[in-house]
């Protein structure tokens, strides 16, 4: 039987392996070529802009896309959410319909929505060219975070913390919050035909650094949090593919942050299945292939990602590096510092300079690990 025709949109390189695994005819359309491509699995690469101003694709794209009879899609980037969305509607393939993709996208549209079903979200203003520091000092208390309607991980998020500050930051921004007080997890779910078929609750032990697959939070917390995460793919109705959904616990009770529709970051597909002990990759095409997929929703292990970024400042020193590879816990690896660089601040999370992959067998194993790779691995600056 003639393989199916899969369109990639956006880049990442496991989920090219995990298409090349299931024999997939791999294409690809991002914003520019990848870096790494191996040209035995990918039959062409499309560079398009995406747009996610337009609700259309540009013309000689659609004609390319039918003209190879492309029958999946799947977007694997933030910026490649709706541009995906679009490509399965002109080819007539089943999934998530725009106006979906956009609540799951537009962080205004997406808090306002949520606001319309009764689900709990932070009190926040879309800012417009009228709006005044002194409605949003009504509205919300300081300090108060600004940030683009369409960047995650928070990419260009700034805080507010008087009045002066305001009125320059808010210039800069789509919405403005109120701050969060509160413990940040996340819930990774594989929805098929409108079913949740797999969950997961992500803890961020050290927000932006250290991120625990599954959480360790008692049974009572997490249901909450696996309640609210089921609310809200329900009433934003979500029947394919794999959501990312981030919420607070505070002393007033759950808050939801966000949804994303794509596999996410902080390299939680690599922690899931290694506590898990199946592909997250191979099972996202297999659902928005139509085809059924084994996933073990049991975890025989828990894994971290321990993402590495020393701050700013010139590297004077790196110890312990070699201690730390011959752990028998520290599965990875992959540092990109050397002495004599100088970093930069950090404006976003995804920003790296290299990661580690730990896996125990519970959540006291792996903390206790922590614990001895902090011992041993040090970064100086000067």
């Amino acid at each position: 039987m003639k393989n199916k025709a899969l369109l990639l949109v956006g880049y990442r390189s496991k989920a090219v392996s995990a298409a090349e695994k299931l024999g997939l005819n791999i294409f690809i359309w991002d914003e520019k070529p990848p870096h790494k491509s191996d040209p035995t699995y990918l039959k062409k690469i499309f560079t398009y802009p995406f747009n996610d101003n337009k609700r259309s694709l540009p013309k000689k794209l659609i004609m390319l896309l039918k003209r190879e009879k492309i029958r999946v899609v799947t977007g694997v980037t933030e910026k490649a959410v709706i541009p995906a969305v679009l490509a399965r509607k002109v080819l007539g393939l089943p999934g998530t319909i725009p106006e979906v993709a956009e609540r799951c996208r537009n962080k205004i549209a997406m808090k306002t929505y949520a606001q319309k079903k009764n689900i709990p979200v932070t009190p926040f203003v879309a800012l417009k060219k009228n709006t005044t520091a002194e409605e949003l000092e009504k509205k919300l208390s300081y300090p108060i975070v600004l940030k683009y309607k369409s960047l995650s991980g928070r990419r260009g998020l700034l805080i507010a913390h008087e009045k002066k500050n305001l009125r320059t930051m808010m210039q800069r921004r789509d919405m403005a919050e109120k701050w969060i007080k509160g413990k940040e997890f996340s819930v990774e779910s594989f929805i098929r035909n409108g079913k949740i078929i797999f969950r997961n609750m992500t803890e961020y032990y050290e927000l932006s650094h250290l991120n625990i697959v599954p959480s360790s939070l008692n049974h009572k917390e997490a249901k909450r949090i696996y309640k609210l995460n089921d609310d809200v793919i329900k009433k934003f109705g979500i029947n394919q593919g794999m959501t990312h959904f981030e919420c607070y616990l505070t002393k007033d009770g759950l808050i939801f942050g966000e949804i994303a529709l794509r596999p996410p970051g902080g390299y939680l597909m690599d922690l899931i299945q290694t506590a898990y002990g199946f592909d997250p990759w191979i099972a996202l095409l297999n659902i928005e292939s139509g085809k059924k997929t084994i996933i073990e929703k049991q975890s025989t292990g828990v894994a971290c990602s321990w993402i590495i970024h020393p701050g700013p400042g010139k590297i004077k020193k790196i110890n312990g590096l070699d201690e730390v590879k011959k752990m028998p816990e520290v599965k990875e690896v992959r540092i990109k510092l050397k002495v004599g660089d100088t970093i930069g601040v950090r404006e976003s999370s995804s920003e790296e300079y290299g990661h580690m992959i730990i896996q125990a067998q519970d959540h006291k194993k792996l903390l206790n690990t922590i614990k001895k790779i902090k011992s041993k691995f040090k970064i100086i600056k000067e």
